[in-house]
């Protein structure tokens, strides 16, 4: 709730957020434009509305009503301080003058950036902005069409010729089309091989992202808000380029940060090869296996406790307030040092391979299982009132509840999502999936809703919209010229648009780079084995 007693006394706090109008200040030959925010003040203290707004933004839930963010055409708000040469100090000053006409006072406390005319034509030439690794981008780019070309050929000109060579084919659009459209295929169940499988499905998709986020992504667009959120993460991007190529971004400054999808995912492969290898582990001690990994479960989850107690972290439905998601969480440790690590990730990985392990031994031991709706049903209920039970969060806002709630928080929507999946993977609905297609009606309704096959292409793309949608979502929210009003109604139809757009690329990106690579590993994979 708001802490105002009158909507009318809100209507007095400054503007947030005011753009000015960016492509006509820089067509003028002396045109310079300024993106900062500024510390607000007023002239004369005591103030009712200042008061006001720093009890409004003592509320995490609520923007820092004492800041304000400005796009300022300084050349024409501000002609005459034109003499003056130090950018940030002309459009600290500009600001100042309009703001004293408001009773208030403000201080410069972050110039994002400033562009003169000169610096925007030089933008706006393609063809000086351009570097060797936007052309290394391109030639990877045309050599990946290259090879579906050619094993498209060949696919062709083989026709149904039993010896054709798989190395060629996994490179063919005809084939890899009826892969994308198709159910996901058996693969080698070995340990060995699966294991660099998820190296050779991530990479190729993951690095074609980064290294586009690098070169071309910065020149799509242009805007007031485009240089300081694309271009600002794209330099990003290029610095810390090999870090995340290799999946040990989280080995170095966690500061600043490349594309949000990719946050978690170094964390991600890392625990996934960690996995990996205590299952190799746990082939001697079968029999203890639960028991170990459950004591493991335990530790890690009172780690979690005890470092969340000593750093005093705090839950991410507490930091998720509008200020760090406009910083996107800089300087905040509870959200990269816990939520990101590997280490407080170890918890949820025992829990995991626990369910995972146990489902597993249920199979091989020939239980006999029933197809338990309740447990279905009770699984999708319990993942929907989960999260609200943070609200008690603010209400028990102690250092220890804090540290315990932050301890179990993902390990529950862990727990729970792995019942939702052992009451639909169990053995009654594998027999029902093998001996029905995907048109063939069954009486449950759960059941021929994920048997529809638009799931098939949606599925398989999920890497690649995991990996383009941050993108496609700031080329969107960086483009806009103006400070735009969002509601319920505008959300949804932001949503929709970016999912559309993000599967309506995803999709070629999947059929042209992920399944060829996953292909040529199993070409290749076989071919040993034949050897």
């Amino acid at each position: 709730m708001l802490p105002l007693k009158e909507d009318e006394e809100y209507a007095k706090f400054p503007k947030l957020f005011h753009l000015d109008e960016y492509h006509e200040c820089l067509k003028q030959a002396d045109g310079r434009y300024c993106v900062g925010t500024f510390h607000v003040k007023p002239l004369q203290e005591p103030d009712h509305i200042y008061e006001l707004m720093k009890e409004y933004s003592l509320d995490d839930h609520n923007f820092n009503r004492t800041l304000i963010h400005r796009g300022v055409c300084v050349s024409s708000r501000c002609p005459s301080l034109s003499h003056v040469h130090n950018v940030s100090e002309r459009f600290d000053r500009c600001v100042a003058q309009d703001s004293n006409q408001r009773s208030l006072q403000t201080k410069l406390t972050e110039l994002i950036y400033c562009r003169s005319h000169a610096e925007d034509d030089a933008f706006n030439n393609t063809n000086a902005a351009i570097e060797t690794p936007h052309r290394v981008f391109v030639y990877a780019v045309l050599g990946l069409l290259a090879l579906n070309v050619i094993g498209t050929i060949y696919d062709k000109v083989k026709g149904d010729d039993a010896n054709k060579s798989k190395i060629l084919m996994s490179w063919s659009i005809l084939s890899n089309w009826k892969e994308l459209v198709g159910p996901y295929p058996d693969g080698d169940p070995r340990l060995a091989a699966v294991l660099p499988f998820a190296s050779f499905r991530i990479m190729p998709v993951y690095i074609l992202v980064i290294g586009f986020a690098a070169t071309w992504w910065p020149l799509m667009s242009d805007g007031p808000l485009w240089h300081s959120f694309v271009g600002k993460e794209s330099q990003i991007c290029r610095h810390k380029f090999w870090n995340h190529a290799f999946f040990i971004r989280n080995f170095f400054t966690a500061e600043p940060f490349c594309l949000a999808q990719t946050w978690s995912l170094a964390a991600d492969m890392q625990l996934y090869i960690l996995g990996c290898l205590v299952i190799l582990c746990l082939q001697r001690v079968r029999r203890l296996a639960l028991l170990l990994l459950g004591i493991g479960f335990v530790l890690f989850s009172i780690l979690n406790a005890i470092l969340s107690y000593i750093n005093l972290w705090r839950p991410f439905m507490l930091i998720s307030g509008p200020e760090n998601l406009r910083t996107m969480f800089i300087n905040e440790p509870s959200f990269y040092k816990f939520y990101l690590s590997s280490v407080t990730s170890l918890s949820a990985m025992m829990a995991g391979l626990f369910l995972a392990y146990l489902y597993y031994q249920i199979n091989k031991t020939g239980v006999r299982r029933h197809d338990n709706k309740w447990l279905f049903y009770t699984s999708i209920l319990m993942l929907i009132i989960w999260p609200s039970c943070g609200y008690f969060l603010q209400i028990y806002m102690s250092r220890e509840f804090s540290a315990f709630y932050m301890a179990f928080e993902r390990l529950v929507t862990l727990i729970l999502s792995g019942m939702l999946l052992f009451s639909m993977f169990n053995r009654m609905l594998k027999k029902k999936l093998k001996t029905h297609t995907a048109n063939t009606p069954t009486k449950d309704s759960p059941k021929r809703m994920f048997s529809w096959r638009i799931w098939y292409p949606l599925g398989r793309s999920s890497l690649s919209v995991l990996m383009l949608h941050w993108c496609v979502n700031m080329m969107f929210t960086a483009s806009t010229l103006q400070p735009i009003t969002r509601n319920a109604l505008s959300v949804t139809a932001d949503t929709i648009t970016t999912t559309f757009v993000t599967y309506l690329l995803a999709l070629p990106v999947t059929l042209l780079v992920e399944i060829p690579f996953t292909t040529l590993y199993s070409a290749l994979t076989s071919r040993q084995k034949q050897e």
